[in-house]
C-alpha cells in the first residue's frame, strides 16, 4: 500500500462523477436499510422504482465518511509539508481510451464532460475501479425456461427473492430493481438467507423482525 508521504512518482484519483461523493450516514436513514424499507419499496410501481433509485445513489454508493476525512487531512498535511506536488484529484474525467505509450508506458485519454474538452496523461500502472453489472451466469442456461421476466426482459424477483413462482430458485445481490438500494448491502445477508430459508422449510425456522423503524414508509396510520 501507497504511504503517501512517501510518493515519488505522481498518485492520480480521477473520477467521471461530478464531485466525489461521500455515502450519506444518518439514522433515520439507516431505517431504510430494513426488511421494512424493502416491504415498501417492492410494492412501489416500476416507474416510482427507477425514480427512487436515481435519487438515491449516495445511500449505497459513494466513500465513507471516515475515509474521505482522513484522506483530506492527509493531503492537507502534505501541502502544509510541500509534499503535495505528486498527488492530483480530479473529478469531471472520464476514461475513454487507453494505449501503450513510449518508455513501456500507458497512455490514457481522458473526456472532461463539463469541459467537453480531451486531454491526456501517462501512467505506469492503472487501477480501474469501473463497478459492477449483473447477468445471468452462462451455467445457468439450461435453467432459463424457469425464470420469471418482467416486459423488459429484467428478471421478476418475488418478495422472497424466488425467481420462479416454485420457490426452487433463489437470487441474491441481483435484485436492486425490485427490492431497492439494499439489494447489495452485505449487513442485510443474514436477513436474506433467513427468508430464503424460511421459504425452503415452509416454516419460519429464523426469526425475521418486522417493525423495527420509527418512521413510515408507507401511508401513515
Amino acid at each position: 500500500m501507497y504511504q503517501l508521504d512517501t510518493i515519488e512518482t505522481p498518485l492520480h484519483w480521477y473520477t467521471r462523477s461530478d464531485r466525489f461523493y461521500a455515502m450519506e450516514h444518518s439514522k433515520l436513514n439507516y431505517e431504510m436499510t430494513s426488511p421494512d424499507y424493502i416491504d415498501f419499496f417492492y410494492g412501489l410501481e416500476k416507474d416510482e422504482k427507477s425514480r427512487l433509485l436515481k435519487s438515491q445513489a449516495t445511500l449505497y454508493k459513494g466513500i465513507n465518511h471516515q475515509l474521505i476525512n482522513a484522506i483530506y487531512d492527509r493531503l492537507y498535511s502534505l501541502f502544509t509539508e510541500g509534499h503535495d506536488k505528486h498527488i492530483k484529484i480530479q473529478a469531471h474525467a472520464e476514461l475513454s481510451a487507453v494505449s501503450r505509450g513510449a518508455d513501456d508506458c500507458y497512455e490514457l485519454e481522458f473526456y472532461h464532460n463539463a469541459l467537453h474538452k480531451k486531454f491526456t496523461t501517462d501512467a505506469d500502472c492503472i487501477i480501474l475501479a469501473t463497478g459492477y453489472t449483473s447477468r445471468v451466469p452462462d451455467f445457468l442456461g439450461s435453467l432459463e425456461h424457469m425464470f420469471q421476466r418482467n416486459a423488459d426482459g429484467s428478471l421478476h424477483i418475488l418478495r422472497n427473492y424466488s425467481l420462479d413462482n416454485a420457490n426452487r430458485i433463489f437470487i441474491q445481490n441481483a435484485e436492486l430493481h425490485t427490492h431497492g438500494f439494499n439489494a447489495p448491502d452485505l449487513g442485510l445477508g443474514a436477513y436474506r438467507n433467513a427468508v430464503i430459508i424460511n421459504t425452503i422449510l415452509d416454516h419460519n425456522y429464523y426469526p425475521v423482525d418486522l417493525g423495527t423503524s420509527f418512521q413510515s414508509f408507507g401511508c401513515a396510520v
